[in-house]
């Protein structure tokens, strides 16, 4: 195979980093933190320089003797922009738009329940006689029904 299928990444070094970068450095020092790789005053102070960095070069001195890590300025990702919906924030979206569809959907059973049930009572208390059933439940049974079968619908259904 030639050289040619990945041509060499041009030098970043000098350019300017972005908050995304410095970010990404970050968390890339957290996960060093975490696997034991450096101790907490070495973490604290690779952090503020990772702030402080101007040049995705200040950046790669930083991750330079951690294994595992690939530098900013070498990095083939791109930065994501401001703005930019990530996977997290369309799953989080999502979550809220399903959350609001089973609270109309429930919201209504209960206040057809509750005005079904009403009606049964004001019935039963102007009769002066006790109930002989209670009526409301073959109307609010079949609207729970359909209501776990909605539920159910929308948490099964992924999009």
């Amino acid at each position: 195979m030639s050289d040619d299928a990945h041509p060499p990444a041009p030098d970043r070094s000098g350019q300017r980093a972005a908050d995304s970068d410095r970010k990404l450095t970050v968390d890339r020092l957290r996960h060093a933190l975490d696997e034991g790789r450096l101790d907490l005053s070495e973490y604290d102070e690779r952090i503020a320089s990772a702030y402080q960095a101007k040049t995705y070069g200040d950046l790669d001195r930083l991750l330079a003797d951690i294994p595992g890590t690939v530098p900013a300025g070498q990095s083939e990702l791109e930065a994501v922009q401001p703005g930019a919906v990530t996977s997290r924030e369309a799953v989080d979206k999502r979550r809220a738009r399903r959350r609001k569809e089973l609270r109309g959907i429930w919201s209504g059973f209960g206040g057809a329940l509750i005005f079904f049930t009403g009606l049964w009572a004001i019935g039963w208390i102007a009769s002066g006689n006790p109930p002989g059933h209670y009526w409301p439940a073959w109307i609010v049974g079949i609207w729970g029904i359909g209501a776990l079968a909605s539920t159910w619908s929308k948490l099964m259904n992924d999009d």
